[in-house]
């Protein structure tokens, strides 16, 4: 077998050690009888393992435990709708900095939901904090640390405290959560 070198923006290459430990477990999972795709979701078994991948998940993600960590399939793409509809109101000013494609889609889909406003534009580039301008009435900032389609990354995890203020900071983390 040839491997190839991956240099994706988005998915990244496991190590074959990786691979092989979950091809071993592939057909039977721990003492599950089967594959853990093949097991009711609310097995025994199938609960303790999402229980335990949740307490490492918070471990390093260092969650605090009256935070609630919810695993959903869909991607960033189900969350531009979901975080509108579940932290704002219709009438509620949800600003966006843009920095590319992912940011462009989570304003359009997040301007169904509520009033979506861009704060900067950065047209494939993180947009100098210091241009930003987020209206006093916008409850919420939305960022995308990592837009992947262009390569354009912000230096730092969070833009600047006195940006943010006491808004809700929303921030696409979907390519990049556990890697910085």
């Amino acid at each position: 077998m040839s491997r190839r070198w991956n240099f994706s923006a988005g998915p990244a290459a496991i190590p074959e050690s990786v691979l092989a430990r979950a091809q071993e477990q592939f057909l039977e999972f721990a003492d599950f009888g089967a594959s853990v795709m093949e097991v009711s979701h609310r097995s025994a078994g199938f609960m303790a393992l999402a229980e335990r991948i949740e307490a490492d998940l918070r471990a390093l993600l260092e969650v605090p435990e009256h935070y609630k960590v919810v695993f959903l399939q869909g991607g960033a793409t189900l969350q531009f709708s979901g975080v509108a509809n579940n932290l704002l109101a219709q009438d509620d000013t949800l600003a966006f900095v843009d920095t590319g494609h992912w940011s462009q889609k989570a304003f359009s889909i997040a301007g169904q939901h509520c009033k979506a406003v861009w704060a900067a534009r950065g047209e494939n580039c993180v947009p100098d904090s210091a241009h930003w301008n987020i209206p006093t009435a916008a409850k919420a900032l939305h960022i995308t640390p990592n837009e992947t389609i262009h390569g354009v990354e912000y230096a730092s995890d969070a833009p600047p405290q006195e940006l943010v203020g006491d808004r809700i900071l929303i921030a696409d983390m979907s390519s990049n959560i556990l890697s910085r």
